[in-house]
């Protein structure tokens, strides 16, 4: 095939894909909120770059597809005429098979689905449906395109508007519907998208071609995207301009976002295909290259033991007193610090901020649950690995029997994905009728906040003769969708809430609820005296997007929203005060350590301070910065940075690895990202980021078995390899003492000592040592498809 016949052959879809880019990337623009700082023309521009690059690749790909077709037809032709027809047909079927693999096994790799048979015959039948469909599809279209070249012109045009309209449909399913939770389900929509539109857009060029018009301009059309395209992919400065000039983009992982993502997908791969270690650890390497890193190893300081002068530690046990403590731990899930400080909404919420230690500034450890909860009760940002003082071991050893309630759905949830949240006693509450399969994190409808709050002073009346420590796992709010609408309407009468207009009032609505219950529960500790021997400790694991870029859950972002919390301490005999001090959840543990065994509690091998020494003058500046992470399906997505005696915010998204930096003093931080303008800040706080325990990182310990610890797909982590490897080695060990045993005399082996068990292969959280470098997502169950399959 010639040159002159290369051109005309993509001269047809070159120009129809590069507009549905162009199309993408005027989207893209449009959805986009977030313009601060950003050059509008210079965005465009880019865009259009990386969009046209993107088309003219995919049309390149399109018509060597269509090449081996025609091929292949002629060898099919010269062997039997017959077969000539089935190629089309056999090649879309195989294309179709191929391309929903991934999609087919994830849609069935739920936790509820994984223990029917569904999980063994779904995928096959769901990728033969698409297989069989691509190829009907690819039947219907040789079918229909001759004859569109014979309908007239107006019938056409109809057609493609009609295209034209499912593909805006897509998009609009694709952007509002589905922000940033599935991202097989966004690639779906968008190839949907992209192909109705791309059909649409060929059927009105077709008038022109069947016309024999403009032809030499879609020839010459083709040649620029070609020579574009060239320039692309040959010159590393101008890839390194477009990304440079597109690096907002990544706060908005829109259309333009998802091509960065997989241009950053390409390059790596194609840079060192053997040594490929997933999308995360090639951007790894990439910020490297960018920025001025000089090492990306675990800092030691996160291995030291931190210690307490003797003159705080003596005025903090003044204040902490010697006598053991209950303790009880109001726990609201999904609560937003904003929220939690609206006094006309949270009445009693505020009532307690009053006669406490307020934070008003905390921080969670992760914007979802599983990622929280073990920096609260490790009190480290180790959060895969158990600290062997955590706060239920620490109870236990001092003599406090834990007890815990909470509702069956969000038990139901940690016991798989947190076993270690495990206490003395479990009181489940029922949320949702038996034989719902439903329910996996979401989907729970029956309210659980005062049966909690009842049973949980019953127990206390029960057990007031031996000291405590009561979780009080409030999991309502974080079901504020599912919530049994009745209850809610109900609710929202009694208070006026219910305005409908306002998009988030079912949310305001169960945290009205959510609080009057507090209420209650401090109304009746009071009568049972328990408030004068009981800390108290109010806190919330997250926030929520409520809508935010049209995010409507948590976990993914990191913005204030999500991971500032309300965190409130009430301590009898200390004096309430409000305190505007950076603090983070993973303080909690370390300070209720002290109350629940005085005598012996040692802090000094937390991350997390005590809370109590803000109320000491002069106490010593926070040893450690705080740090956080969101995640996407339980793979971490971004980690985040603050230095507390600074006013910044670094956020690295891992996929981009373009940090970000926001000024905290602004009214909205999450605004615009300023990093530009305070570039020294930014390199210095990425430097400290880059070595602390969230970052991923190769295991800089034992050579060959690295990994990448937070692989695109979530399945391959250093956990994985680790118990794999012991499996192997026990594997060996087993069969050459078989061999050896077999070898012995029979008078030998009658009295030849049993063999020693094998040793367990290390759980995927314990697997991680400190100074194993970084850290992998454990084992865990992955979400069902649909809205069971949001992280909690």
């Amino acid at each position: 095939m010639n040159a002159a016949t290369t051109l005309r052959r993509l001269s047809r879809p070159v120009p129809v894909l590069v507009l549905v880019g162009g199309l993408e990337v005027l989207v893209d623009a449009v959805e986009r909120g977030r313009w601060e700082g950003v050059s509008r023309p210079q965005h465009a521009v880019a865009a259009l770059l990386l969009s046209t690059s993107a088309a003219t690749l995919a049309a390149t790909t399109w018509s060597a597809f269509a090449a081996l077709h025609d091929a292949l037809v002629l060898r099919a032709r010269a062997r039997d005429p017959r077969l000539a027809p089935r190629v089309l047909p056999l090649l879309s079927f195989v294309l179709g098979l191929a391309a929903s693999s991934s999609v087919a096994f994830w849609v069935f790799s739920g936790e509820r689905v994984r223990s029917t048979r569904f999980a063994v015959l779904g995928p096959p039948v769901l990728m033969l449906v698409a297989a069989t469909a691509s190829a009907g599809l690819a039947l219907g279209l040789r079918r229909i395109v001759p004859l569109i070249a014979r309908v007239r012109a107006g019938v056409t045009l109809a057609g493609a508007a009609l295209s034209l309209l499912l593909a805006a449909g897509a998009v609009w399913l694709d952007l509002t519907l589905y922000v940033s939770l599935y991202s097989r389900l966004h690639t779906l929509l968008e190839l949907a998208a992209d192909l109705f539109a791309a059909l649409g857009v060929a059927a009105v060029f077709g008038l022109a071609w069947r016309s024999g018009r403009g032809e030499r301009a879609f020839q010459w059309l083709s040649l620029a995207a070609l020579f574009v395209t060239g320039l692309f992919v040959i010159s590393s400065g101008v890839r390194r301009w477009t990304e440079e000039s597109l690096r907002h983009a990544w706060r908005e992982p829109i259309y333009v976002g998802r091509l960065l993502s997989r241009l950053q997908i390409v390059e790596g791969f194609v840079r060192d295909p053997r040594g490929w270690r997933g999308a995360t650890m090639s951007s790894v390497v990439r910020l490297r290259e960018r920025y001025d890193i000089a090492t990306t190893n675990r800092s030691p300081a996160w291995d030291e033991h931190g210690s307490v002068p003797p003159w705080l530690a003596k005025r903090l046990s003044e204040l902490r007193g010697t006598e053991k403590r209950n303790v009880v731990v109001f726990y609201v899930d999904t609560l937003r610090a904003d929220v939690a400080s609206d006094a006309k909404l949270m009445p009693n919420t505020a009532k307690l901020a009053r006669g406490s230690l307020a934070f008003r500034r905390a921080y969670t450890t992760g914007s979802d649950t599983v990622h929280a909860l073990p920096g609260i009760i490790g009190g480290s940002y180790d959060l895969f690995g158990r600290h062997p003082d955590d706060l239920l071991t620490v109870a236990r050893r001092a003599g406090h029997r834990s007890t815990l309630f909470v509702a069956r759905s969000a038990r139901e949830f940690l016991s798989k994905l947190l076993p270690d949240f495990s206490f003395d006693e479990t009181q489940e509450i029922q949320d949702y009728a038996r034989g719902n399969e439903n329910v996996w994190g979401y989907g729970a409808d029956q309210p659980t906040a005062g049966s909690i709050v009842d049973r949980s002073l019953d127990w206390i009346r029960e057990h007031r003769s031996e000291p405590f420590l009561l979780w009080m796992f409030n999991f309502d709010l974080h079901n504020w969708r599912e919530l049994d609408e009745a209850y809610v309407r109900q609710a929202a009468r009694r208070w006026g809430l219910d305005d409908e207009s306002d998009p988030v009032w079912k949310y305001r609505v169960i945290a009205k609820l959510v609080d009057a219950e507090l209420g209650r529960f401090l109304d009746g500790l009071r009568e049972l005296d328990g408030d004068r021997d009981t800390v108290i400790v109010f806190l919330s694991d997250h926030g929520e997007g409520l809508g935010r870029e049209g995010f409507w859950v948590h976990s993914v972002f990191l913005w204030e929203a999500l991971v500032r919390v309300p965190l409130l301490l009430r301590v009898p005999g200390v004096p309430p005060r409000q305190i505007d001090d950076v603090v983070s959840l993973v303080d909690v543990t370390p300070t209720l350590a002290g109350f629940l065994d005085p005598a012996s509690a040692e802090t000094a091998s937390y991350h997390g301070e005590d809370l109590l020494s803000h109320l000491v003058a002069d106490h010593p500046p926070r040893r450690l910065p705080l740090l956080f992470m969101g995640t996407l399906k339980e793979v971490p997505v971004r980690i985040g940075l603050i230095e507390p005696r600074e006013p910044w915010k670094l956020v690295l998204p891992l996929e981009g690895a373009v940090p970000e930096l926001y000024d905290l003093r602004a009214a909205d931080p999450d605004a615009r990202d300023v990093s530009a303008a305070h570039p020294d800040d930014m390199l210095r706080l990425l430097n400290e980021l880059v070595r602390t325990p969230l970052f991923p990182r190769l295991n800089d310990v034992g050579g060959g078995g690295a990994l990448d610890q937070a692989a695109a797909d979530g399945k391959v982590a250093i956990e994985h390899e680790a118990k794999h490897a012991q499996t192997e080695q026990d594997e060996r060990e087993r069969g050459e003492q078989g061999e050896q045993e077999r070898n012995l005399p029979a008078a030998e082996s009658a009295h030849a000592p049993d063999a020693p068990d094998a040793p367990d292969a290390p759980d995927a959280p314990d697997a991680k040592t400190k100074n194993g470098g970084g850290f992998g997502p454990p084992a865990r169950p992955e979400g069902v498809a649909g809205a069971g399959d949001l992280e909690k």
